[in-house]
Order: C-alpha cells, then structure tokens, then sequence
C-alpha cells in the first residue's frame, strides 16, 4: 500500500486522461442521474490499481463517501441550476450568514433528524462539519440541452429537473452564478481553514458539459 495521500495527488488523479475519458463515458450513460457516486467510484478504482487502500461507503454509521488510506474523502455533486434556484435562495434567507446555518444545521441535528435531501448549504456543512472529511469533493456539472429533442429529453433529466429553462435565461457555464458556490465555500474559511485545488472537465457526448470539480483539503 502506498502511504502517503494529499489534495495534490487527488487533484493528479481527476487531471488523469484515464478519469476524463471514464467521467466522459458517464456523461452518456448516466446523463438522468446525479453521478456523485459514479464519479467516486471511478476515482477508487483507478486509485486502488496504483496501490492505494480504498473504501467505498466506509463506515456503516457515518457512511463516509470513500476512505483513502487512512483518510475520509466525502462528495457532494449538484448541477449549475441547482445554485441559481436553490443554494442563491437558502444563503439570501440566512443574509449569507454561516453562523446562521450552522446553528440551523445543530439545532436539525440535535433533534434527531436529517436537513433535507434538498437543501444544499446544509448536507455541505453537514459532511465538512460533522462528517470532518479531510478532503472534501464538490462536483457542480453545467450542462447544455438547448439543442436536445423532446423525445431525448425524457431519458437524459429529471422529470423536475429546470435545466432548459435555466439555459434559456443563464445559459451554461455562467461564471456569476457558479461563484455563488465557491463564495459560499470560501466563507467557511474564517471558522475551517483548508487548501484548494479546481479541475475542469469538458465533456460533448449527447450534450456540451462541465464537471467543475472543487477539492478542498482539511488539516
């Protein structure tokens, strides 16, 4: 087993021609599902073939994503729109607030429950406070459906799903609103402080994508 792990041998390994041309292969046959489990799944199995001792799903208590040796690597994936309609709504409710979400997010956890499968600030806070990976892994994948059919449409999204409406006003790959995600990100600094690595992964199968991929490692 090979001992030493860092956020800059994750960064080499998503950088990898053999991670692009798996993530590439995904984006076809798994373009109607959310692939945070695909994507880390891949990135065991190519660390596993150089040596690394990998866990998926480690830990039947707190379900962490993936260990890396003796490191916790957890993930979360959501698409570009889900910023705009979503994550941009929970931060203007809270006036941008951390402190505020954090105390959402104990007083939720203190009562026994879960935030929402729906709320994006809180199941974030939730893995990198609670979870304390030390690398953490937040995939925001832009997509263009402008030019896809009705009929292919149906099997490449979400019935619920606001991507060709969000094209239509946004476009893709809007840098305003994917900076809502890595502001949000960055304003845990102050309490939790981390080293940063972005991998880009443009992809046109069925569609024009990018797998904007953020890594973010705790000491």
């Amino acid at each position: 087993m090979i001992e030493d792990f860092s956020i800059q041998i994750l960064k080499e390994t998503i950088e990898s021609e053999e991670y692009k041309e798996e993530i590439s292969e995904l984006s076809s046959y798994a373009a109607n599902v959310k692939q945070e489990g695909e994507m880390v799944s891949i990135l065991a199995k190519i660390l596993d073939k150089k040596g690394y001792h990998v866990a998926l799903e480690y830990d039947k208590t707190d379900k962490h994503d993936l260990l890396l040796n003796d490191k916790i690597l957890e993930a979360k994936f959501y698409y570009e729109e889900d910023i705009q309609y979503r994550l941009k709504g929970e931060l203007e409710k809270v006036n941008n607030s951390i402190d505020k979400l954090l105390k959402e997010l104990k007083d939720t956890l203190d009562q026994g429950k879960y935030p929402s499968g729906w709320n994006l600030s809180l199941n974030i806070l939730r893995d990198i406070y609670y979870k304390k990976p030390h690398f953490f892994m937040l995939t925001i994948l832009s997509r263009d459906l402008t030019n896809v059919t009705e009929q292919e449409l149906d099997t490449i999204m979400w019935k619920s799903s606001k991507c060709p409406k969000y094209n239509k006003k946004f476009g893709y790959n809007n840098q305003n609103v994917l900076k809502i995600a890595i502001d949000f990100l960055n304003s845990i600094k102050e309490k939790k402080s981390f080293s940063y690595q972005y991998v880009k992964i443009d992809t046109n199968t069925k569609f024009p994508s990018s797998y904007h991929i953020h890594l973010y490692g705790f000491s």
